[in-house]
C-alpha cells in the first residue's frame, strides 16, 4: 500500500490525525519540500510553535539529502511530522505522488472531524507548493500562499537586440535593467516554476505577497484585495536566524576570506538548454581567468547533471585546477552561507532566493537570465540582468558589476519580522474573518 512508504512521527496515518485533531484547535501545516521551502518555511513554522497554535511540519521529500534537507533541518531545530518521500521520479510523477500521498491524509482529518480549519501553507513556486495546494484544495481547505504572486519579467527582445554588447557599457546596460518600461509580462521561465507559482493561486485562500508589486499583479489577476497581505518575505527572518549562529566555513575555504565572486546555476531553461548551458559554462572559465578575486561555483544537483549531459567533465576537471577556483558542492548550513556571502563581493545566480537574500545583505547581484520573477530587485538598483548574449559579453557583465559595486544604498526591499506578520495575519483571519477560508465565502 502506497501509504505505507510515508513516515509519521508518530508511526502511522491515524495516530497523526489523532495528535493534529487533539487539542480541537485549527492546524497549521507547514509544508516543505526543497531547501528554499525549509528555509523560508521554518520561520513561520517555529513562530506558530511560540505562540501555542496547533502547528505541524509536513516534508514532501523533494529535497531529502544531507546537503540540502538534512542540514538546514538540524540547524533550524526542525521536527518533521510528516515525510511523503517523493523524491527521484519526473515532475508528473512528484505532482501525482504529494497530491494522492497528501490528499489522503487531508481526508482522514475531514472524516475525523470535518469541522476544524486545516490551513496548509505552501511556499514559493515548487512541485511540493503547487500540488500540496491542490490536494488541500481538493478536500476543501484553501491554502495559506507564502510569497504568493511572484510573476517573471522578461527583457524585451527589441531592448536586446538594439542594445551594442560590442561596446559595452555598464552604466547603459544598468540603465537598461532599471527601466521597467524595458521589460515584458508574460513568460514560462523559469520552467516549471512558474507553471506552479500561477497554478497554485487557483486553490488559496490567503495570499501573503511579498511586495506591492507583486499584491498589484495579483490584483490584476482577479484575485480578491481582502485575501492578499502585503507582508515582506521571510527570507530576512532566516537571514536573521542563521547570522546568530557561529560559522567555521573560513576555516574550510580561506580563499573565501578577502573576498569573491560566487556563481550557481540550477534552472531548468539553463541546465537543459545545450546552448545557454555552455556559454554559462565557458563564461565561467573566463571569469576564473579574469576575475581579481577568486571564483566560488557552487554545484547543485541540476548543475552536475548538465555537466554530465553536455560532455563538459574533462573541462571541469581542468577548471577545478584553476588556483583562482574554489569549486563546492552545496553546503549543509544556512549559517555558512550567510557568513560566507558577508565576504562576497558580486553573487552571480540564477536563482530567485539568492536574488532577495542579497538585496537584504547589500551585496550586488547579476542575474544569469533573460528575466527574474524578482524583478523588484532590478528597480531597487540591487540586481542587474546577464542574459544570454555570449559568454564574453556576460563575463563582462559580472566584472564590471565587481567593478562598479553600488554604495549599497538600496532599499532593503523584503521588510523585518515577516514571519510574525504573516502568523499576525492569519491568526486575525480565524478570528475575526473565517470566512476567507472557505472556498465560496
Amino acid at each position: 500500500m502506497i501509504m505505507d512508504e510515508i513516515y509519521f512521527l508518530d508511526g502511522s496515518l491515524e495516530k497523526f490525525v489523532e495528535r493534529v485533531l487533539v487539542k480541537n484547535k485549527p492546524v497549521h501545516l507547514v509544508f516543505c519540500g526543497t531547501k528554499p521551502d525549509l528555509i523560508k518555511q521554518a520561520p513561520i513554522l517555529q513562530e506558530l510553535l511560540k505562540r501555542g497554535e496547533n502547528a505541524f511540519l509536513v516534508h514532501t521529500g523533494q529535497h531529502y539529502d544531507e546537503n540540502l534537507s538534512g542540514g538546514i533541518e538540524k540547524e533550524f531545530g526542525l521536527k518533521v511530522d510528516v515525510n511523503l518521500k517523493v523524491s527521484g521520479g519526473s515532475l508528473s510523477d512528484n505532482f501525482s505522488k504529494i497530491i494522492y500521498r497528501m490528499g489522503n491524509i487531508f481526508a482522514k482529518i475531514r472524516e475525523e472531524n470535518p469541522e476544524i480549519p486545516v490551513l496548509p501553507y505552501v511556499h514559493g513556486d515548487t512541485a511540493t507548493c503547487f500540488a500540496s495546494s491542490v490536494a488541500g484544495f481538493a478536500h476543501g481547505y484553501p491554502s495559506v500562499h507564502i510569497e504568493a504572486g511572484i510573476r517573471t519579467l522578461m527583457i524585451e527582445k527589441s531592448v536586446l537586440e538594439k542594445f551594442d554588447f560590442g561596446n559595452f557599457s555598464f552604466e547603459a546596460w544598468q540603465n537598461v535593467c532599471e527601466n521597467p518600461e524595458n521589460f515584458t509580462r508574460g513568460s514560462h521561465e523559469p520552467f516549471p516554476e512558474q507553471f506552479n507559482t500561477r497554478s497554485t493561486e487557483a486553490g488559496v485562500g490567503l495570499f501573503m505577497s511579498p511586495i506591492k508589486l507583486v499584491t498589484e499583479s495579483l490584483k490584476a489577476e482577479g484575485y480578491p484585495a481582502s485575501r492578499i497581505f502585503t507582508v515582506g518575505n521571510s527570507i530576512v527572518d532566516a537571514v536573521d536566524f542563521a547570522d546568530e549562529i557561529k560559522s567555521d566555513i573560513f576555516e574550510k575555504f580561506p580563499k573565501l576570506e578577502n573576498g569573491f565572486v560566487r556563481v550557481c546555476v540550477h534552472r531548468r531553461e539553463n541546465t537543459q538548454d545545450e546552448k545557454r548551458f555552455v556559454m554559462l559554462f565557458e563564461m565561467i572559465e573566463k571569469l576564473v581567468k579574469s576575475s581579481p578575486k577568486p571564483v566560488l561555483w557552487i554545484l547543485l544537483p541540476g548543475t552536475k547533471q548538465a555537466i554530465k549531459k553536455w560532455g563538459l567533465e574533462d573541462r571541469l576537471a581542468i577548471l577545478r585546477e584553476n588556483e583562482n577556483a574554489v569549486i563546492s558542492d552545496v553546503w549543509p548550513k544556512y549559517s555558512d552561507v550567510i557568513a560566507a556571502m558577508k565576504h562576497c563581493a558580486v553573487c552571480a545566480t540564477d536563482s530567485g532566493s539568492m536574488q532577495e537574500e542579497m538585496n537584504g545583505l547589500k551585496i550586488p547581484c547579476v542575474t544569469l537570465r533573460y528575466g527574474s520573477d524578482r524583478p523588484e530587485t532590478f528597480f531597487a538598483k540591487s540586481n542587474i540582468l546577464c542574459p544570454f548574449v555570449g559568454a564574453e559579453n556576460m563575463e563582462k557583465i559580472i566584472l564590471e558589476s565587481l567593478k562598479n559595486s553600488r554604495d549599497f544604498e538600496y532599499p532593503n526591499i523584503y521588510g523585518e519580522n515577516v514571519s510574525q506578520k504573516i502568523v499576525d495575519n492569519v491568526l486575525d483571519v480565524l478570528a475575526n474573518k473565517v470566512e476567507l477560508l472557505r472556498l465560496n465565502p
